[in-house]
């Protein structure tokens, strides 16, 4: 069985960590031997990651799928390196992630993310995200917030927007490139509080339902 300082060092080693992170304090260090000291890496009492917070360090090159095997992992900010792809082949194996920063990375495929049956928390804005390769984040079923803003989506919002968790409080889609109407669908989103699809190209009217009745609702178009 791998060990979590195998998963991070594979991490390390093929996102270019010795020659362009920014900050790569203790990692594959033989001198430091506790990955809980290693920047960015969180973890709980027993030793295991928990969180990984890597944001806006150089990160480059394709994320492993060993990442996933980080089995603890609840927290992971991989957010603004722009030169990191990220793939969910195995995302399924990360069975305690609930929080997941990709905005401003290369994450430009979602096939295969519905696997991530805890995940809440998804930012994948600014990620070259189209129309096409977004189907599998509607499928996610305990998503609570979703960002899909500052991409080219270049279409219309799908039907199967209507698959979203029930548990959905907050969707942002600012600036995406969607034109069109709302789709009729977003109307069941029983549990959305607030929606942001301001700095499209919209027409026609907010589809009746839980977003018009709602008076905790907060909506931008």
């Amino acid at each position: 069985e791998i060990s979590e300082r195998d998963i991070l060092t594979i991490v390390f080693q093929r996102t270019l960590g010795p020659t362009s992170w920014f900050n790569s304090d203790g990692w594959a260090n033989d001198d430091e031997d506790n990955i809980c000291e290693w920047y960015g890496v969180s973890c709980d009492n027993d030793g295991r990651v928990v969180g990984i917070n890597l944001e806006s360090n150089g990160m480059t090159g394709t994320l492993p799928r060993e990442f996933y095997y980080l089995t603890r992992l609840q927290s992971a900010v991989l957010s603004r390196n722009n030169n990191l792809v990220v793939k969910f082949d195995d995302i399924g194996m990360a069975e305690s992630l609930e929080v997941l920063l990709l905005d401003e990375t290369v994450s430009h495929d979602a096939a295969g993310i519905n696997q991530a049956k805890a995940l809440k928390v998804l930012n994948m804005s600014g990620t070259h995200l189209t129309a096409r390769t977004m189907d599998d984040i509607f499928l996610l079923p305990s998503l609570t917030t979703l960002d899909i803003g500052f991409n080219a989506l270049s279409g219309i919002l799908p039907t199967n927007i209507g698959y979203l968790s029930n548990n959905i409080t907050q969707f942002f889609c600012s600036q995406a490139n969607i034109y069109g109407t709302l789709p009729l669908e977003i109307g069941t989103l029983s549990t959305l509080q607030l929606f942001d699809a301001s700095g499209n190209w919209l027409t026609g009217y907010l589809p009746p339902g839980y977003l018009t009745d709602s008076l905790t609702s907060s909506c931008w178009i």
